[in-house]
């Protein structure tokens, strides 16, 4: 008797013919889905702003405020932007 289990013990929906994991689509299927869920990732963590770009555009701030208070010449502001630039 098989009381319930499929091929060698296992239960029909894991390795059945046309089951979840089987290879009759299932295993198509989930090689399907783990490749969306993994671009997904990559084009969620792409989009995310990073901290390094955060931090630059609150240096540019304050180098642009430094500037326009007239605490730095022009001279000094084009030389530190284009040092935060590079980084």
């Amino acid at each position: 008797m098989m009381f319930g289990r499929g091929y060698n013990g296992v239960a029909d929906w894991c390795s059945g013919p046309g089951g979840i994991f089987g290879f009759h689509g299932g295993f198509l299927l989930s090689l399907v889905l783990i490749a969306i869920a993994v671009l997904i990732t990559v084009y969620v963590m792409k989009r995310r702003p990073n901290h390094h770009d955060r931090m630059s555009d609150e240096v540019m701030e304050s180098l642009n405020m430094r500037y326009i208070k007239g605490e730095i010449d022009e001279e000094e502001y084009l030389r530190r932007k284009q040092i935060i630039r590079q980084k």
